[in-house]
């Protein structure tokens, strides 16, 4: 049975599209993903981004139907209202806004100072959040190495207050980097869960922590703890893959050789068929391996699975300070195990567990769970530094699919089957222009546990009533304000509500800021508000008739009848 709910992402940072890849790849049952757009700086990444969605789109459109925009840009000077002209969205349509921002300043293998290691592009990190400010979408993701848990933030980094003045929180300055991004997401309106996991857990056959900071809008979890971590649980396996089951099949090099384009015969391990679905041949591509000096290639000779450097101290004559060589280098891989994080193997020369060269570059993909169909553009040292900076996309489809898992159980709101109500409500909302009187409905649902909806016609015009959704939940009923877009838009649509109630009478105000309801736009459904759960005094919304105008740019809902 195909998915039956698409939640739409934009996505910053986007790199030659690990992250995004993987929540094409995340397969729940009910819920897929479908991106709009993609943000970055690097022209091959965008090249490399573009072609793996266009191949995606042909090979599997029951996965993508529709190729994303991309879009050049810095992020931090990227236009948010631009992007959401082009795309026809308006703030908080778009369900959610992912990235991983430059993570060279919090990486321990950056070899600069740590000063230096703060200051580079740690302005990213601001960047995304402004967007969020900006694009105001229901959730986001944020990706990161697991540096950002120790890392200071700088100085420069400050949210952009003019978009939403929301920081006074922030004054008090926050020990590092996570807890920036925590604390200022949460000004946001935002409740977040982040956490450090480890791609070998997801069936990556690569150990390699990132970080995960996830934010739902609080007003739609007002009673939820916000968590993946179950979710994540569920996609664990402790079954690890080894490098041998990853890049075993695949023929045997020499140094420099390239074995492209050619015919092979796949295994059928569950990890390579994962690899290779949606191709519809048996053509391998990418198997080529950088040409080392023989000096280098006799040194590999010497090490064994799992060493290094270490094991040919006597032999670096070349190197002026041993003492300080990376401990990466000249790293054997072990065939029966993981791969150990592998940044950048040509630059870090790692080794083939038991062919005396360096990786070929499908083999260094498949270590990071990259189809392969998935094809790089640009020069070499271009495409190798794309592989190193990307998210793996296994990975990422586990963190997909516990957001989609997530959303599915506290955020999709129940379909409802309209019936007829009544013809003979009053003509109310006087303000809009009169058109033909049609018939409003009540909605009843085939769900168990809405107990009660009462809707109402409030106007001649469609789309100016207001329905009224009683939603049980573990710790208690929800009413949920379901709006009529002729409402939203005779409000000029605002972002937040205030809610006020006295005298048996509902007023609903614009506001500026979050200090109330929080209005949620759908493309497919009518802007909805959560009230939260229902105190004593909306008890007369039940199943009361009740009137509805628009009065001093306010809802005001009553007198109840």
């Amino acid at each position: 049975m195909p998915p039956t709910v698409t939640l739409t992402t934009g996505e910053l940072f986007a790199g030659a599209g690990g992250l995004g890849l993987g929540f094409l790849l995340a397969d729940h049952p009910q819920i897929r993903f479908q991106p709009l757009f993609a943000v970055d700086t690097d022209a091959s990444a965008l090249k490399t981004y573009n072609r793996n969605m266009r191949w995606l789109a042909e090979h599997a459109p029951h996965i993508l139907p529709q190729v994303p925009k991309t879009l050049k840009q810095n992020v931090d000077q990227l236009n948010a209202h631009d992007v959401m002209r082009l795309l026809n969205l308006e703030p908080g349509v778009l369900d959610l806004l992912i990235g991983g921002p430059p993570c060279q300043g919090y990486s321990t293998s950056n070899r600069k100072s740590g000063v230096q290691r703060r200051v580079e592009l740690n302005n990213m990190v601001t960047a995304f959040l402004n967007q969020i400010a900006a694009f105001q979408p229901k959730m986001f993701l944020i990706e990161n190495v697991q540096g950002v848990r120790w890392t200071p933030p700088t100085e420069a980094m400050q949210v952009d207050t003019s978009q939403l003045s929301l920081f006074s929180d922030l004054q008090a300055a926050p020990s590092d980097v996570r807890e920036f991004l925590s604390r200022a997401a949460k000004q946001l309106g935002y409740r977040v869960w982040h956490d450090i996991l480890d791609a070998a857990g997801f069936q990556v056959p690569q150990h390699r922590l990132r970080f995960f900071l996830f934010g739902i809008q609080e007003d739609l979890v007002p009673e939820v703890e916000v968590s993946l971590s179950r979710y994540l649980q569920e996609r664990r396996d402790i079954t690890l893959i080894s490098v041998t089951e990853a890049i075993g099949d695949l023929p045997p090099i020499e140094n420099g050789q390239c074995w492209e384009g050619h015919q092979y015969v796949p295994s059928q391990e569950p990890y390579l068929m994962w690899l290779r679905q949606f191709m519809t041949d048996d053509v391998l591509f990418d198997h080529v391996t950088t040409k080392h000096l023989p000096e280098v290639i006799e040194r590999y000779k010497h090490i064994p699975e799992g060493g290094n450097w270490q094991n040919i101290r006597e032999m670096l004559t070349t190197y002026k300070d041993v003492e300080r060589t990376h401990g990466n280098i000249y790293r054997r891989l072990v065939g029966s195990r993981p791969a150990h994080t592998v940044s950048h193997y040509r630059k870090s020369m790692t080794i083939h567990p038991t062919q005396h060269r360096g990786l070929s570059f499908r083999e260094a993909c498949r270590l990071q769970s990259f189809p392969d169909w998935f094809r790089f553009e640009g020069y070499s040292d271009d495409r190798q530094q794309q592989l190193a900076n990307a998210v793996p996309p296994r990975l990422a489809a586990a963190v997909a699919w516990s957001i989609a898992a997530f959303w599915h159980d506290h955020c999709d709101l129940p379909e409802f089957q309209l019936q007829p109500l009544c013809t003979d409500q009053p003509t109310l909302f006087g303000l809009l222009e009169a058109e033909p009187s049609s018939l409003e409905v009540a909605g009843t649902s085939d769900e168990e546990m809405v107990a009660k909806t009462a809707v109402r016609r409030v106007g001649r015009r469609p789309g100016t009533f207001l329905r009224v959704e009683r939603r049980p939940a573990p710790k208690g009923t929800y009413l949920v304000l379901r709006l009529g877009r002729g409402i939203w838009n005779a409000l000029n649509q605002p972002r937040w509500l205030r809610i006020e109630y006295a005298d048996n009478v509902l007023t609903l105000l614009p506001a500026e800021r979050h200090n109330g309801l929080m209005v949620t736009v759908s493309s497919t459904r009518s802007p909805y508000i959560w009230v939260g759960r229902t105190a004593s005094m909306f008890a007369s919304f039940a199943d009361g008739r009740y009137s509805t105008e628009l009065t001093d740019g306010r809802i005001i809902v009553g007198p109840l009848l």
